[in-house]
């Protein structure tokens, strides 16, 4: 279930990307669609070039400017933001490394309708597919749940 804040967030952020190309991610997306999560966060994962623009579109609520980031499994261009009292982080160029190559993350979407509103979200088969190639001990609980709801 997704917290009202969230709910009252994301629709003014959807307002805002209005011709922007972009997925709602994460575990906002997954409570979008009926897994039982508790999101402390709004994920904007988009191209690099679309991610900042959404970044200059968002400047006035700039918690921390965009810049690259990586890991040993992960790298990306990312920003965060308060909006509503809201951590929102918007995500460019998602790549994770498997067997030592890096790997685009998908902008595939789905349509969720809140309010009369379309927001894209990662379709769940896709959340799997990353949490997999991730191999974080953290997301199993996330891929059962999933699995439980496409069942």
């Amino acid at each position: 279930m997704l917290p009202i804040k969230f709910k009252k967030t994301l629709i003014i952020l959807v307002k805002m990307l209005k011709g922007f190309d972009y997925v709602i991610g994460g575990s906002t997306s997954l409570a979008l669609q009926g897994i039982k999560v508790h999101p402390k966060d709004i994920d904007i994962f988009a191209d690099k070039e679309n991610a900042f623009k959404i970044n200059n579109l968002l400047k006035e609520f700039e918690v921390k400017p965009m810049k690259f980031s990586s890991s040993e499994f992960v790298k990306s261009d990312i920003g965060e933001f308060k909006i509503n009292n809201t951590k929102v982080e918007v995500v460019g160029d998602f790549k994770i490394k498997i067997k030592d190559k890096w790997i685009s993350r998908a902008l595939l979407s789905k349509i969720i309708i809140i309010e009369g509103i379309k927001i894209p979200v990662t379709p769940l088969k896709e959340h799997i597919k990353s949490y997999e190639k991730l191999g974080r001990k953290k997301d199993i609980i996330k891929i059962k749940k999933i699995r439980e709801v496409l069942k």
